[in-house]
């Protein structure tokens, strides 16, 4: 099992706090929405096991969205601060989210995964980058990475050893908002 240790100088809780600031301040001020905290988790890897590629992936199971496709868009960041954030959204909700941010019609965003992508990638790239500027404000100066998506389901993103890994659940349009953040510290 793997440890995992913050950084000194923030706290779960602390954490937990800008997190929701960041997710809040960007649904409400961004998509016209509010996306309500529902509660959050310290994420301890189990133990990596290898699987052959004749088996079946690893179950997405452990994650409370159950859908069939899923919408994640990425932002990593470093510096002092080593990581990644990972925005885990339903197909439906990513379309909800588009026609919010983009202030578009849902007949023009279904199943139009170009703009759904660019426009979470920039919701991503938008919501962490609040978390980032809080955590240079702690001491932490890190740099945000390009944005990237990832389609699919059942699968399993798992953190390397050392790293924390908390995971924030919101709920919004009637649906689940997963921000899973895992990160340590370089020096």
């Amino acid at each position: 099992m793997k440890t995992t240790a913050l950084p000194e100088k923030i706290s779960g809780e602390r954490l937990e706090a800008l997190v929701i600031e960041a997710v809040d301040r960007f649904f409400s001020t961004m998509v016209g929405t509010e996306a309500t905290f529902v509660s959050s988790a310290m994420m301890v890897e189990k133990e990596q096991k290898s699987f052959d590629e004749d088996e079946a992936p690893p179950p997405a199971g452990e994650l409370p969205l159950k859908s069939k496709g899923l919408v994640v868009a990425a932002v990593g960041f470093c510096g002092e601060l080593d990581g990644v954030a990972y925005l885990y959204f339903t197909e439906t909700l990513a379309e909800s989210v588009t026609c919010g941010f983009l202030g578009m019609e849902m007949e023009d965003v279904r199943g139009n995964h170009e703009v759904v992508n660019d426009a979470l990638g920039e919701v991503a790239n938008m919501t962490i980058g609040t978390i980032k500027n809080t955590l240079s404000q702690f001491g932490y100066e890190c740099r945000l990475t390009v944005p990237s998506i990832v389609r699919g389901s059942n699968f399993t993103i798992q953190s390397s050893s050392g790293v924390h890994r908390q995971r924030f659940e919101f709920s919004l349009y009637q649906d689940t908002l997963l921000v899973d953040m895992m990160f340590k510290r370089t020096a």
